[in-house]
């Protein structure tokens, strides 16, 4: 496949830099930041099915979290002035999370969002 791309000459010089950098030509160079994305998007899926599976562990009779127990500075921190439902619900959430391997990031913002963990 073919594709042309009208880039400015700013954006146009920096590709050529970085794939210079890297010894490869501005195609390959694209190529490799295409699969980069690719593989990225992958580990998110992958990632989401985690978390899902971690999630389904959960007894139902532990009621979903509220938006402030699912913000990213909440889950990365002691806290003790949520309600009691979500204290015992984020207690779950990080005995499970202890049994991932070290090699799984953090979640982003995006994922922490209370609209993102109880969508379908």
């Amino acid at each position: 496949m073919t594709i042309t791309l009208d880039l400015p000459d700013a954006q146009a010089a920096q590709l050529t830099e970085r794939a210079a950098a890297r010894g490869q030509t501005v195609a390959a160079y694209l190529l490799t930041l295409a699969d980069q994305a690719e593989r990225d998007r992958a580990d998110r899926d992958a990632w989401s099915a985690r978390l899902t599976a971690l999630g389904s562990m959960l007894p139902d009779s532990v009621p979903p979290l509220s938006d402030e127990a699912t913000r990213r500075e909440t889950m990365y921190r002691e806290v003790t002035s949520l309600p009691q439902s979500d204290l015992k619900r984020l207690a779950a959430m990080k005995a499970l999370w202890s049994l991932l391997p070290d090699s799984v990031p953090p979640l982003s913002d995006e994922a922490t969002r209370r609209e993102t963990m109880y969508r379908e």
